[in-house]
C-alpha cells in the first residue's frame, strides 16, 4: 500500500468516527412514471394487466420484489415507483418477450406496445421521440449474454487466470457486438455507455463468482492438509493472483462510470464485489468487535477499491456497500422504494399466475444473477413460514441479549442464597 493510500485510509478513519456513531436514515430515493398503451384495446391479450411487473432490489436494504402495476386496465398499464439512480431494467411481460426501459428520476416514460405486449415505440407524454429510443430499441446489452452453462464450461479444469483469460475474452467480443450496433443504430455517447457498463457488470458477476468458488477450494485443500504437508506452490501462487487487484484491471472502466449504477445487475455485483476474496482479503488484520475495529475494515476495502479502480477516491460501490451497514432499516416489513403507496397491492389469483411460469423461469431462479422471472423461492418460504406460525400458534417475546442476562443474574442470585440458608 502506497504513501496515498495509507493517508487517504488515516483521513477515513477520522471522517468516519463521528459520521458513524449514530444509524443514518436511507438516502433520498425518486419517483418514476413508466406507462404501457395498447392501441389494439380489443385484441389486448392481458385485460387485468397479472402478467406486468417488475423486479426491483433496493441497493441499501438489499431486498428484492415484484413491482405490480398501479394501475392496468383496457390496454393501459401504469407503473409507478421510486429509485436512488437512474434504472435501466425490463418490464416482464409473462411471456418470451421482456419490455427493456431506461429512465431517470422524475421522468415519464410512454412505451406503445402491440396486443402481444412487445415494444413499438417509445416516446414522452407529449409524443416526441424518448431520448433513448435508439438504445431500447436495438440494444443487446439487456439480453443474457453469458449463461450458467457458459460458466460450468469456462470453470470446467480451469485455474483463476485461465477462466479469466477466458470471460475477458468473452467480454470484449461481446462488447465489440453492442458498439457495433451502436455504430450501425447511432447512439448517442451516452447511450453507449450505457449498454457496455450493462455488459461489463453482467460479465464481472461471473468473475467474482468463480473467485471465491476457486478460493474455497484451495483453502479447503490447504486445511485437509495443514499438518506436515506442503501446500503446492501452484496454489499458492492462484490464492495469490485471486487476491491481485492487477487481474481486476478490466473493473477498472465500470468502476468508473457512474452509468454502471444504472445496470439491473448492481444489486447482485455490489452483494458479490462485497464479499469476494479480492476486497475482503486484509480485513483479517482488524477483525474485532470495537467500532474503531469496524471502521479500519471499512478502510482497507476502500484501500483495496482504490487499488482496484486506479484513481485517488473510492469508487461508488464501495461508497453504497460501506454507506448500508450502518442505514437504519425500516422494521415494518417494509417499504421498500416507498412503492407501497403507488403500487398495487395484490398479487395474481393462483390459476393466472400458473400459466407465466414458463421453463424459462425455471432456468431464471436456477441462474444466481437471473434479473428476470417469476422468483417462487420467496413465495414458498413465505409460505412455509405462516404455516408453522399457525402451527406454533401463540408464543413468549422473543427476550432481547440484555434480558437474558438479567434473567440469568437472578437465578444465579436465587441459587446463591439457597446455598448459604441451607435450603434444598
Amino acid at each position: 500500500m502506497n504513501a496515498i493510500v495509507r493517508l487517504y485510509v488515516l483521513i477515513l478513519l477520522l471522517t468516519c468516527v463521528d459520521s458513524c456513531a449514530k444509524a443514518a436514515p436511507l438516502p433520498k430515493s425518486y419517483p418514476i412514471y413508466l406507462e404501457l398503451f395498447c392501441a389494439d384495446k380489443a385484441r389486448w391479450r392481458d385485460r387485468m394487466g397479472c402478467s406486468y411487473f417488475i423486479w426491483v432490489t433496493d441497493i441499501y436494504t438489499k431486498e428484492r420484489k415484484m413491482v405490480y402495476p398501479r394501475k392496468s386496465e383496457n390496454g393501459h398499464v401504469i407503473f409507478e415507483y421510486y429509485v436512488y439512480h437512474p434504472t435501466y431494467n425490463v418490464v416482464n411481460t409473462g411471456v418470451d418477450k421482456s419490455i427493456p426501459f431506461y429512465i431517470e428520476p422524475y421522468d415519464t416514460l410512454v412505451i406503445d406496445i402491440d396486443n402481444m405486449g412487445r415494444p413499438l415505440l417509445y416516446r414522452n407524454a407529449d409524443g416526441s421521440q424518448y431520448k433513448y429510443a435508439q438504445m431500447l430499441s436495438h440494444d443487446i446489452s439487456n439480453h443474457k449474454l453469458y449463461t450458467l452453462s457458459d460458466y460450468d464450461s469456462d470453470r470446467d479444469k480451469s485455474s483463476f487466470p485461465i477462466f479469466s483469460e477466458r470471460l475477458i475474452g468473452k467480454m470484449n467480443h461481446a462488447l465489440d457486438s453492442i458498439n457495433r450496433i451502436a455504430d450501425l443504430y447511432r447512439f448517442t455517447e451516452e447511450e453507449r455507455r450505457i449498454a457496455t457498463c450493462n455488459a461489463r457488470m453482467q460479465y464481472l458477476l461471473w468473475m467474482f463468482e468463480f473467485s471465491t468458488f476457486r478460493s474455497h477450494m484451495l483453502q479447503e485443500y490447504a486445511t485437509k492438509h495443514n499438518n506436515g504437508w506442503q501446500n503446492i506452490e501452484a496454489d499458492d501462487e492462484e490464492t495469490d493472483d485471486i487476491r491481485n487487484p492487477e487481474y481486476y484491471a478490466c473493473m477498472r472502466s465500470l468502476m468508473n462510470d457512474s452509468k454502471s449504477l444504472s445496470s439491473q445487475y448492481l444489486g447482485v455485483f455490489l452483494n458479490d464485489y462485497e464479499n469476494s476474496e479480492i476486497l475482503k482479503h486484509d480485513q483479517y488484520l482488524y477483525v474485532g468487535d470495537t467500532h474503531l475495529d469496524s471502521l479500519r475494515m471499512d478502510s482497507a476495502m476502500c484501500a483495496r477499491d482504490m487499488q482496484i479502480s486506479g484513481v485517488g477516491e473510492p469508487s461508488a460501490f464501495i461508497s453504497i456497500i460501506n454507506e448500508r451497514k450502518y442505514m437504519e432499516k425500516p422494521d415494518d416489513d417494509g417499504i421498500m422504494l416507498k412503492e407501497a403507496k403507488v403500487v398495487a397491492n395484490r398479487f395474481a389469483p393462483k390459476q393466472e399466475t400458473r400459466k407465466f411460469i414458463s421453463d424459462t423461469d425455471v432456468r431464471n431462479a436456477m441462474s444466481f444473477h437471473a434479473p428476470q422471472g417469476l422468483n417462487l423461492v420467496p413465495l414458498i418460504t413465505a409460505g412455509v413460514g405462516q404455516i408453522i406460525k399457525l402451527i406454533r400458534g401463540k408464543k413468549e417475546p422473543k427476550r432481547s441479549n440484555r434480558q437474558k442476562i438479567l434473567d440469568s443474574l437472578e437465578e444465579d442470585d436465587r441459587i446463591r442464597e439457597q446455598i448459604r440458608t441451607g435450603v434444598r
